[in-house]
């Protein structure tokens, strides 16, 4: 039986909602001090992190009804994603335990894994305001107030870090290359140095060059619509290398606005280096990370040490390397072409007072326990029906009662920036999600180790497994998915061991 994933808890503290419309008084500054410690994210409530959730959306596009849809898609997601879990990993350490190579990716908390998913879900909202209107919205109100919005070159910077962070995928390795090399402008060199810091060995060999094309290429995707209205170019340099033109000359004008986006991005529920009256800040980052058990806090951290503007100043300082401000290379984003006679309605940005927000967090929490139940009631009853879709399309349609097995090819260009796959099937009140699955064709490094990914969707009476496997091929590389259903798997197991222990014993016996 499906259970809700985050604790139910209504009353919500009215200071605490205080304190955050004081933060969020301008919509371009929502920062939040990093959360004491990871085991902290264990206390927080349903109300709690989706008021955290709500006020990261609204950093990105500040719009009170698009951030707390955003919010709840996030928490919904979340509740009910099938990997990038603890009983996903033990699963597949188990199957794979000869393996040279663990996974690269840090498992993240059932909180944390919210934070993930608002970076995703917001993506639609985003492309929407930049011109691409093919995007699935669903709600005249929302599509409304997005046609008004007004983009500005600071909501473009923010979404390109944000999309950086997102391609990320929780790698440190990633991380690194993200944050050195396509946000600051270090030297290769000085980058290898910075991962060598943070992870105890150096790269791979080209590492930094080889990923950075692949970034690139997915960056261009997703700006495809700013790239089509000359609002971002790209440039190709002596090299073959290709960049966005204003990232060939340093320039710190935005060295502000990027930390105070780093400051909303870092991972919930990190906090930074204790402070030591002695010895250097990376003696003590080192001897941190010693005493931490856990590979995957060991990451997180590392990721935090790289967001977190004061942690990666001393990290820089201490290796003898400019400043951060002094490296930033950011694309130009020229908006002259934009009309300015629209406007958005100022109450989208007014902040709500403690009352009202309390009202609409309980509101939300309703509807996350309504469908729970919703889900539990369609498992027991039986699932008849599933589809499932991609960037919120619909890619399959099965009949369980007909098909037990279906499969779909997709294209790689088709999961460029947003790898969700959401399942869902149908019950009185209409479509109900009850299964989410993050695809991970990006990080090279892990493709042998994960080249057949396998899910379990669904347990119980009634089995539904995900099998995903990565076909690379340069001219037509593509995602090969396979669905399996199965029926009463728990009784065929019982009878079999039942018959095997008699047959066993027979043959003992003679």
């Amino acid at each position: 039986m499906l259970k809700l994933s985050f604790p139910i808890d209504a009353q919500v503290d009215s200071s605490y909602l205080e304190e955050k419309n004081a933060q969020a008084q301008n919509h371009q500054e929502l920062i939040y001090s990093p959360i004491n410690s990871l085991t902290e994210l264990d206390y927080w409530s349903a109300a709690k992190t989706f008021t955290q959730a709500k006020y990261l959306a609204l950093s990105m596009l500040p719009i009170q009804e698009i951030a707390i849809q955003v919010a709840y898609d996030a928490m919904l997601a979340a509740q009910v994603c099938r990997n990038k879990q603890y009983t996903y990993r033990k699963s597949w350490l188990k199957n794979n335990r000869y393996k040279k190579y663990g996974p690269t990716k840090a498992l993240l908390h059932k909180n944390q894994l919210v934070q993930n998913f608002v970076y995703r879900e917001i993506e639609k909202y985003e492309k929407y305001t930049e011109g691409d209107f093919n995007q699935p919205i669903n709600s005249q109100l929302l599509e409304d107030l997005l046609k008004n919005f007004i983009l500005s070159e600071e909501n473009l910077i923010i979404r390109y870090i944000k999309f950086l962070i997102q391609m990320a995928e929780d790698n440190s390795a990633n991380a690194v290359l993200a944050t050195t090399k396509l946000i600051y402008k270090y030297r290769t060199i000085d980058v290898a140095e910075i991962y060598t810091r943070l992870h105890g060995d150096g790269p791979v060999d080209n590492y930094f060059s080889k990923r950075k094309g692949e970034f690139i290429r997915r960056l261009e995707e997703r700006f495809q619509s700013l790239i089509n209205q000359d609002i971002l170019k790209v440039v190709v340099g002596n090299k073959r290398e290709k960049y966005f033109q204003g990232q060939e000359i340093f320039d710190d004008k935005w060295s502000n606005l990027v930390k105070q986006t780093f400051n909303s991005f870092i991972p919930w529920g990190t906090n930074c280096l204790p402070k030591h009256s002695k010895g250097s800040f990376i003696d003590s980052l080192f001897s941190w990370f010693k005493d931490i058990f856990s590979e995957d806090q060991k990451k997180i951290l590392s990721i935090h040490t790289l967001f977190c503007p004061n942690c990666f100043n001393s990290l820089v300082k201490e290796l003898n390397l400019a400043s951060p401000e002094k490296q930033l290379a950011l694309p130009t984003f020229n908006l002259s072409k934009i009309s300015k006679e629209k406007s958005l309605p100022m109450s989208s940005f007014n902040y709500q007072d403690p009352i009202t927000e309390k009202t609409e967090i309980r509101n939300i929490l309703n509807r996350l326990h309504s469908e729970n139940l919703r889900r539990e009631q369609l498992i027991n009853s039986g699932i008849k029906n599933i589809f499932i879709t991609n960037n919120d399309l619909k890619i399959l349609d099965l009949d369980l009662s007909k098909d037990r097995n279906a499969s779909i090819s997709i294209k790689d260009d088709f999961l460029t920036s947003k790898n969700i796959l959401k399942i869902y099937s149908i019950d009185r009140q209409g479509d109900l999600l009850f299964a989410t699955v993050v695809l991970n064709k990006h990080d090279r490094s892990s493709i042998n180790i994960f080249n057949e990914q396998k899910f379990s969707l669904l347990e119980g009476k009634q089995n539904i497994f995900l099998l995903a496997k990565y076909i690379e091929d340069n001219e037509n590389s593509h995602y090969l998915l396979k669905i399996k259903y199965r029926e009463n798997l728990l009784e065929e197991t019982a009878l079999f061991w039942h018959e095997y222990s008699s047959i066993m014993q027979s043959v003992w016996l003679k």
